[in-house]
């Protein structure tokens, strides 16, 4: 998500969030506490879960991140984890975000053109 998708989220809306643990990232299943704007974009607070059996569907942690819009995206709970995100998002030091014009290098569904996982400028000035 980006952050001008604010208007589609607020407290309780189920989301997937990616963090990083033990310097491996993956998306968990979570849902939204509170929305801030700090320094003129969202800060999400984030309540997940984490389980190692998801057939056994017992939450191994339990915990809350303070993340931005970039590493969050919709979830549908009735699908029971298959619509769980398939990219990792572009970290923010590689790709500051400044009010919805944040480039998503690694998304699957990104329209900015990458190579070699660097940005493709396509203009011809």
């Amino acid at each position: 998500m980006v952050p001008g998708d604010i208007g589609r989220v607020g407290p309780g809306t189920a989301v997937w969030v990616w963090v990083v643990r033990f310097a491996r990232g993956r998306w968990w299943p979570g849902s939204i506490e509170s929305l801030q704007v700090r320094d003129g974009l969202p800060l999400l607070t984030v309540k997940f879960e984490c389980s190692r059996d998801p057939v056994k569907e017992r939450p191994v942690m339990v915990g809350f991140v303070s993340t931005r819009m970039r590493y969050v995206e919709l979830r549908d709970p009735d699908l029971k984890a298959m619509d769980q995100p398939e990219f990792t998002p572009t970290s923010v030091l590689y790709a500051p975000e400044d009010n919805g014009r944040t480039t998503h290098l690694s998304s699957s569904n990104s329209s900015t053109p990458v190579k070699n996982g660097r940005h493709v400028d396509t203009n011809d000035d």
